[in-house]
């Protein structure tokens, strides 16, 4: 490209030998800068004049000035002596190609200044078509948009730096190129190659119009794909014959990815108001128009709320709550102020929902010109809140003490205790709330049950204990604790929660009826035994009918006797802790089965049965089954007896089936075991064995049942929970 001169007053340069031909010419062009030179033409000369000597000597140093002058006309002027009538024939032709033209001196100072001045116009000429074409190129070469000048057959033969830019190239590596080359291929939206006859220059040729806005991704070979936006557009020659094509490429490669973006952002904004079931909503206060999301309507439950006023709108609200929202729509508008409230909106289909609005105005110049806000239904929350507040109130007033702990922080220290707790213990809640609970130990707590406590909480397991505790006075009182872990949705543990009920009054009264149990046994038994002793001796010394009374009475002192041990074993067992525990089952039938096969040779007992059950159950589980083994033993009117255990388990109960061939148990005692209800002073069971069979399966969560065996006898079922799948 050339330089671009800058424009200023016309001159001319000199180099004359004649002072008076030097002197003529600057009178004569006086409006001129004149400028007198021996050697090269300075810059900024317009024209050159000089004389054949001077022309002839260094003739290079004007040829230099006309190359360095570009396109535009440098004109230079020789000044001829009249030897020749032809002028040109003086010099060597070679040198006559720098020479614009020769004036024979002298000459008339008018045709010299037409001459000058013709020549000066032609330069002027060539100086506005060099700068229009300056300007062109400047244009052509500084456009933001990629530039290509394309011939009919696809060649390049023109690209601006730009276009450079946009295929990673020298903008002069482009020339020469053809559209559809195996490394610059244009691909469609489903990815497949656009063939070079449809592209946006062959389109042009084709059609004889114009293409605009043609969008196509390029796939070069050693960089990122480009998605482009092609205008092409054809340029003509005088005839009308489309001689090239203009093409300008904009790359909207980032332009489609933040259209992604957001469209990604949109949908986000979408399924995020789906998930919180949430919508958001304007209102143009200068238009007096509003506008709100598909979210708004689905909330309020209507096809489209900008159909409605500002007073229909409040009319969904419900009664009470429409001067709220009315209230505080018109302070956002008049005073700017914003609003967050929780009211109560009531459907078309008459449910009522729990919504959240929020509003926050916007401002213009001081002025509110708008409210934004968001509607959010917030029903569910509200229910959980209700819901937890009716927990937390029963729990605060549960006629128990409550405590929970966060076993997280170190020390598992207390984080909430209820009402029932403080007035059971004497302690205020701050002087809880972060302490370990073991500050109502004493110096009389059982160490076992500290341990035992300890222990539980290590191992995450639940835990029931009665242990002495002391209140913030010092005071004594019995402890019914419970202690349970609280997992969290991944299963980690969260907390510990404690029941704690005051059984001081029950341990009172066991105390007591332990004391009025040892002190029956011990007399009943001495007097028992005294009768006993005396029945002996009368039927040793009386007569035949004295001794037949004397064995009967002997015979219910005997029964009185057995039933005063069955008493203990029921009292020791409803004062012993009534935890089921994991039992081996059939280890403990064997066992009994063998024990009494020993103490009653003439019996025979069966056991039928999976390898392996285990069942949840009171740790005097075996009580009952050796009771009911020797009472099928005991009972029989056989000489052989024989006791038949069936174990059959699945994973929801474990059946132990006892059956014998013995004369059946009564049905009186049947009854009063199953149906308490008819216990009563002339009807009544005659010995605490079942009755004690019945309690051990109640606090194991088992069951008894009493059927006639299909051979006669009696066939008991038990039934218990099992604690893990039966292996065969």
């Amino acid at each position: 490209m050339t330089r671009t001169r800058k424009q200023g007053p016309v001159q001319i340069g000199l180099d004359l030998s004649r002072d008076r031909n030097r002197e003529l010419l600057t009178n004569l062009f006086e409006e001129f800068d004149i400028v007198e030179f021996s050697g090269a033409v300075p810059d900024g000369t317009d024209l050159c004049i000089v004389d054949e000597e001077a022309f002839e000597q260094t003739p290079d140093r004007f040829a230099d000035w006309k190359t360095s002058e570009g396109a535009l006309f440098a004109p230079l002027v020789v000044l001829s002596e009249p030897t020749t009538p032809d002028p040109w024939q003086s010099f060597d032709e070679s040198l006559l190609s720098h020479v614009d033209t020769i004036l024979q001196i002298p000459v008339s100072k008018a045709e010299f200044r037409s001459r000058i001045d013709n020549l000066l116009k032609m330069r002027k000429f060539t100086r506005t078509v060099e700068e229009e074409q300056q300007f062109l190129e400047l244009v052509f070469q500084s456009s933001p948009l990629a530039k290509l000048v394309i011939q009919a057959d696809g060649t390049i033969i023109q690209a601006n730096a730009r276009a450079g830019e946009l295929f990673n190239t020298d903008p002069s590596d482009l020339v020469g190129r053809s559209q559809g080359e195996d490394d610059w291929v244009a691909i469609d939206g489903n990815d497949s190659e656009i063939p070079v006859d449809e592209l946006p220059f062959a389109r042009v040729l084709a059609t004889n119009q114009p293409v605009y806005g043609t969008e196509y991704t390029i796939r070069r070979a050693e960089s990122k794909d480009i998605d482009v936006s092609v205008n092409a557009a054809p340029v003509r020659d005088a005839s009308g014959s489309i001689t090239y094509v203009i093409a300008t490429l904009e790359d909207i490669t980032l332009r489609h990815i933040q259209a992604a973006e957001l469209e990604r952002q949109v949908d986000l904004f979408r399924q995020a108001q789906q998930i919180a079931n949430v919508g958001a909503w304007e209102y143009d206060v200068v238009a007096d128009e509003q506008w709100a999301s598909r979210g708004v309507d689905q909330i309020l439950y209507i096809q489209s709320s900008a159909d409605l006023s500002l007073e229909q709108h409040f009319q969904l609200y419900h009664p009470v709550d429409r001067p709220i929202i009315r209230d505080a729509f018109e302070r956002a508008i008049d005073d700017g102020e914003p609003y967050d409230l929780e009211l109560r909106l009531i459907r078309d289909d008459g449910a009522q929902r729990w919504v959240r609005t929020r509003a926050e105005p916007q401002r213009h110049n001081g002025e509110v010109v708008r409210v934004r806000g968001t509607l959010q239904d917030i029903t569910d929350r509200k229910e959980r809140e209700v819901e937890l507040q009716r927990m937390s109130n029963v729990v605060e007033n549960a006629p128990i003490g409550i405590i929970l702990s966060d076993p997280t922080a170190e020390d598992n220290p207390i984080m909430y205790v209820n009402q029932g707790f403080v007035e059971m213990t004497g302690y205020p809640r701050d002087e809880v709330v972060g302490r370990n609970c073991r500050f109502l130990q004493g110096d009389d707590t059982s160490d076992v049950s500290v341990t035992r406590i300890r222990e539980a909480i290590e191992a995450e397991e639940p835990i029931t204990i009665t242990l002495k505790n002391y209140r913030k006075d010092g005071s004594m009182f019995w402890n019914r604790l419970t202690i349970s872990p609280v997992y969290d949705a991944d299963g980690s543990l969260a907390n510990f929660i404690g029941f704690q009920e005051n059984v001081s009054s029950l341990m009172q009264q066991q105390r007591q009826i332990g004391i009025l149990d040892r002190y029956l046994r011990h007399n009943l038994r001495n007097s028992l035994n005294i009768i006993g002793g005396h029945a002996e001796l009368i039927q040793q010394e009386g007569t035949p009918s004295d001794a037949a009374h004397a064995k009967t009475i002997e015979q219910a002192s005997w029964n009185l006797l057995m039933n005063i041990e069955k008493e203990r074993e029921i009292t020791e067992l409803l004062r012993s802790d009534l935890n089921p525990t994991t039992i081996e089952l059939m280890p403990l039938l064997r066992a009994i089965a063998d024990r009494y096969e020993q103490e009653y040779p003439e019996a025979t007992i069966s056991i039928d049965g999976p390898h392996s059950v285990r069942v949840d159950a009171l740790p005097k589980l075996s009580i009952a089954f050796e009771e009911l083994v020797q009472n099928a033993i005991q009972h029989t009117d056989h000489e052989s007896p024989s006791v038949d255990i069936t174990v059959t388990a699945d994973d929801d109960v474990v059946h132990v089936a006892i059956a014998d061939n013995g004369p059946g148990i009564p049905a009186m005692e049947i009854e009063v075991l199953v149906n308490s209800d008819v216990e009563n002073p002339t009807y009544h069971g005659q010995g605490f064995g079942l009755w004690m069979v019945y309690l051990i399966l109640e606090h194991s969560g088992g069951a008894v049942e009493f059927q006639d065996g299909e051979d006669g006898g009696t066939l008991v079922v038990v039934k218990l929970p099992p604690s893990a799948p039966v292996s065969d």
